[in-house]
């Protein structure tokens, strides 16, 4: 067996060193069983995906792109399903909504929820088949057509999509739940229950699930994969592994293979294979960095061409990083939240605004040490 079919960042679940970290993955399990949207948030490769293909793994999966509106969804989770939707707008009857199956199996599906729903149009006509058409804000056929596939409905990366997008999403996730048809929300996020924040009419509606990892199961990845890979890898050089991982099991995976590679351990043998240079972790390490550059670069350009030098501007960036430069090393490893930030700031300058403060954040690449709780 391949090292890089052990440890890795990959997009397809790796049994070899997949670990259910407390028990999260019956917790989603019981969640499905119930009449509630999920949200699974997370930081990027904090392992929600292989979560989500583990208790989903027949889901309805909509992977959300930079421009994508809330219809844009929906004709991806039709498409899923062999069912064209088309958008028509006309100054009389505003917008409707055209079905058509683009495959047999399209057909079969809404020839069933035609049963159940009135139309306009026709779905068949001896052997020609006409589109159904829908008003364009009614999503109870949409859900019908859900429901009636038996599969849940998995919107990924939802923070790709813009604020418009999400809000609008949001108060559609009102309807979807009163149709009965229950969604999983993926995405990176740092306030508590953000889609509520964005309609609070889904307070009770949704539950959301933070996905972090302790020490303990990051280990516990260590140690399934090597034994796996009949390997031993030093402790101290896992333990550093875990340290600079930051409880991000993706990064972890990622300085794992890194390290193997180091060593010249490329795939598992009969005869136990021991890692145990500490300058190969470093090597790996360092290689990491350096894939990071460009993030903290665009990072530095970004506070930089900020900073104005006109007379009496606020200097908001400066006194922003200021704030987190005063941090402790255990606070920027956790994340410094938008309140300590903001005071810190303020003491400084007494013109620094809360609002005037989030958006300039909002403008920066997103990082650990930043974040608006």
């Amino acid at each position: 067996m391949k090292a890089s079919e052990v440890f890795g960042v990959q997009a397809s679940v790796n049994d070899y060193s997949y670990v259910d970290r407390g028990n999260l993955d019956e917790e989603i399990r019981r969640l499905a069983e119930r009449e509630t949207h999920v949200s699974l948030k997370g930081e990027s490769k904090a392992g929600k995906s292989w979560l989500r293909q583990k208790v989903f793994p027949d889901a309805i999966v909509v992977q959300c792109r930079l421009g994508f509106a809330a219809t844009d969804v929906y004709k991806s989770i039709l498409a899923s399903l062999d069912i064209k939707l088309d958008i028509s707008h006309n100054k009389k009857h505003g917008g409707m909504l055209e079905f058509s199956g683009s495959g047999e199996a399209g057909w079969k599906l809404l020839a069933k929820v035609v049963g159940s729903a009135k139309l306009s149009g026709s779905l068949e006509s001896g052997t020609q088949r006409h589109p159904v058409g829908k008003d364009l804000n009614d999503l109870e056929f949409i859900c019908g057509i859900i429901r009636e596939s038996g599969r849940r409905v998995v919107i990924e990366d939802f923070h790709y999509l813009s604020n418009e997008a999400q809000r609008s999403l949001a108060h559609d996730l009102k309807a979807f739940w009163d149709y009965r048809t229950f969604v999983v929300i993926i995405g990176v996020w740092v306030r508590r229950n953000y889609l509520t924040h964005l309609n609070p009419d889904l307070a009770g509606r949704i539950t959301e699930v933070s996905v972090y990892w302790s020490a303990t199961d990051l280990v516990a990845v260590i140690q399934k994969g090597s034994n796996n890979l009949n390997i031993d890898i030093d402790h101290e050089i896992s333990s550093k592994i875990v340290r600079d991982s930051y409880g991000n099991v993706g990064l972890l995976q990622a300085l794992v293979l890194e390290t193997l590679d180091q060593s010249d351990i490329f795939e598992g043998k009969p005869d136990k294979q021991f890692c145990t240079r500490i300058d190969a972790y470093e090597s790996a390490a360092m290689n990491y960095a350096e894939q990071l550059e460009a993030v903290y670069l665009e990072f530095s350009r970004r506070v930089s061409s900020g900073i104005r030098n006109r007379q009496r501007s606020t200097n908001i960036y400066a006194h922003a990083m200021i704030a987190c430069f005063e941090s402790s090393d255990d606070e920027l490893v956790k994340g410094v939240p938008f309140q300590t930030i903001y005071y810190r700031a303020h003491e400084r300058q007494p013109r620094v605004q809360q609002g005037n403060l989030k958006s300039i954040l909002r403008d920066l690449p997103p990082t650990r040490s930043l974040s608006l709780m």
